[in-house]
């Protein structure tokens, strides 16, 4: 390829004359005083002043323009050249991106007889198909197989801790807690799920145990001048049961003899 050639443009032009020339001529009218009757006359003065400097621009770019006709020329024929690169190129490239899928092939088969070295397990594999933890960074070149391993085993590892974590809650949901875990691979998210449950349900035995001692006392809270009836029943507590039991007999009003067999 030849080296280009360049000698700088050179434009004639007489800068320091021009300047005192112009300057001279512009002082002229700075210390011109105009009044009400001359306010005409000062507005064709400005008018005329900056036509003639429109005037000297529209040169200026004129000049710009000629100036740079052979640079252009120059680019286009340059660019025409540079793009003559292209067949070449793309011809090697084709070849470097066949090399590479063809890579990316092969680290993917390596890939899946990895994951079915380490993830064989039908119970983690239900919660852990490759699908699930594949990584797309695994088929670079720079990412190696340790690095793969490491990363397969941290997740079999997390789904591991998931189930044994949900299935020792010992929930009435844990079906659906697992449900949650195997869609979202999330422990926060299936521990969420069943402590909401647990505590949703513990404020409904609280409201059911609220109404049903409600409707206990209403029915059998005795009656000012009533007349009461002995009953006898056979039931078996514990300590604790007694003592509960007692507690809300006294709460609500009934009286009772405890009779130890």
């Amino acid at each position: 390829m030849n080296e280009i050639t360049q000698v700088a443009g050179k434009i004639s032009f007489d800068f320091e004359g021009a300047k005192t020339k112009l300057e001279a001529y512009c002082n002229e009218y700075v210390g011109v005083i105009f009044t009400e009757d001359t306010k005409a006359d000062a507005k064709k003065r400005v008018a005329s002043l900056r036509k003639e400097q429109k005037e000297w621009l529209s040169m200026v770019k004129e000049a710009e323009t000629e100036y740079m006709k052979p640079f252009a020329e120059f680019k286009e024929k340059a660019f025409e050249l540079a793009r003559i690169y292209d067949k070449p190129i793309c011809a090697i490239n084709e070849q470097i991106e066949a090399f590479e899928e063809s890579r990316k092939k092969e680290k993917d088969a390596r890939i899946k007889e990895i994951f079915g070295e380490m993830v064989f397990e039908p119970d983690i594999l239900a919660f852990l198909p490759l699908e699930k933890v594949y990584n797309e960074k695994w088929k670079n070149a720079t990412y190696s197989e340790k690095q793969i391993k490491d990363d397969i085993m941290e997740a079999k590892r997390n789904v591991k801790l998931g189930l044994q974590t949900i299935k020792a809650m010992e929930s009435d949901i844990e079906d659906k807690a697992l449900q949650v875990f195997k869609e979202t691979l999330s422990l926060p998210e299936a521990i969420k799920t069943i402590t909401d449950y647990e505590q949703n349900k513990k404020v409904f035995k609280a409201k059911v145990a609220e109404e049903t001692r409600a409707e206990v006392i209403e029915t059998f809270a005795p009656v000012d001048g009533g007349e009461t009836s002995d009953y006898h029943y056979t039931i078996f507590l514990t300590e604790d049961g007694k003592a509960k039991l007692e507690a809300f007999m006294d709460s609500i009003g009934i009286e009772y003899v405890c009779r130890e067999d």
